[in-house]
């Protein structure tokens, strides 16, 4: 066998070795791409949920801050209005209850004050009443006493001047008619006036009397 076809032999074996060689770290590095790929794609594949998982879980933060937010400033506010409306309410039926209750006081005080006064009139005219009774008794009595006195003491001396005209006509020694006549005729006007001095003494009681009974009836009115 000649020495160059050995070689040649050996050559095309190692070269044959070589590409075979070569052909597997292809084949090698291929495989081991297409996982790099594949481990790339699972990755970004994961980082993509990861930032869709972290996006929903800040839309459901931001949703229940809003949410929280809203209640907490929504009951804040009603409460606050809440109160508010009560307060005003408190204060306007306690406002209304003070006015009610000057305005009681005030009636109270008016009627008080009304009937005090009225009392007061009642007093004087109770007053003025036993003033004008005492003063009318007063004035009866002493037009009573003095009408009686006068009138007594009137008829006394009638009477006294008749007893003496008479005796002295029973002691005279005329008797002539025209004596008699004159006797007669003084003795029957000295009777003509005390019957008119009676009758004049009744009329005038009875005047007394129907004035005090309208006078009573006046004041029973």
């Amino acid at each position: 066998m000649p020495h160059s076809c050995l070689i040649n032999r050996y050559t095309h074996y190692y070269y044959y070795y070589y590409h075979y060689y070569y052909y597997y770290y292809y084949y090698y590095y291929y495989y081991y791409y297409y996982y790099y790929y594949y481990y790339y794609y699972y990755y970004y594949y994961y980082y993509y949920y990861y930032y869709y998982y972290y996006y929903l879980y800040y839309y459901f933060y931001y949703y229940y801050y809003y949410y929280y937010y809203y209640n907490y400033y929504y009951y804040y506010y009603y409460c606050y209005y809440c109160y508010y409306y009560y307060f005003y309410y408190y204060y306007c039926n306690y406002y209304y209850y003070y006015y009610y209750y000057y305005y009681y006081y005030y009636y109270y005080y008016y009627y008080y004050y009304y009937y005090y006064y009225y009392y007061y009139y009642f007093y004087y005219y109770y007053y003025f009443y036993y003033y004008y009774y005492f003063y009318y008794y007063f004035y009866y009595y002493y037009y009573y006493y003095y009408y009686y006195y006068y009138y007594y003491y009137y008829y006394y001396y009638y009477y006294y001047y008749y007893y003496y005209y008479y005796y002295n006509t029973s002691i005279a020694t005329t008797t002539s008619t025209s004596t008699t006549t004159t006797t007669t005729t003084i003795t029957t006007t000295i009777t003509s006036n005390i019957s008119n001095t009676t009758t004049y003494k009744n009329n005038d009681n009875d005047n007394n009397n129907n004035n005090n009974n309208n006078n009573n009836n006046n004041n029973n009115k």
